[in-house]
């Protein structure tokens, strides 16, 4: 019998990938490929001593089978970029460990789909 949990992480991906997500390209150097992704944006705070910075992430999710450069299927790397056109521009983000040690990466647990954490970086 199918694992029931898998089955449903496998459903609410394709829903998200058909309902809830936007072309992104996502680059390394020159080499790029578009995938559909999930977009989200975390607001989060780190006290330093009396002072408490706030910081904003971008994550993009998306099928770890859609991420294929020149080597085949690709893992993220920090560094990578994503690029995000919003109306007239295009919204550059670079993949980064998050405040506090955070891994810029990581796939679902079925090894489904890829979430990369990103800092915008520029508009172009």
């Amino acid at each position: 019998m199918r694992d029931m949990i898998e089955w449903g992480s496998e459903f609410v991906n394709d829903q998200l990938a058909e309902h809830a997500s936007q072309m992104v390209t996502y680059r390394r150097g020159e080499e790029a490929v578009d995938v559909r992704a999930t977009v989200t944006r975390t607001e989060f705070e780190v006290e330093r001593g009396t002072v408490v910075e706030t910081y904003t992430a971008t994550s993009f999710s998306f099928p770890a089978e859609d991420l294929v450069l020149s080597t085949g299927e690709t893992e993220p790397a920090r560094g990578d970029q994503v690029w995000w056109l919003r109306g007239k521009s295009t919204i550059v983000f670079e993949l980064m460990e998050q405040h506090g040690g955070g891994q810029a990466w990581e796939k679902d647990e079925f090894r489904n789909r890829w979430t990369v954490h990103c800092k915008e970086t520029e508009t172009l």
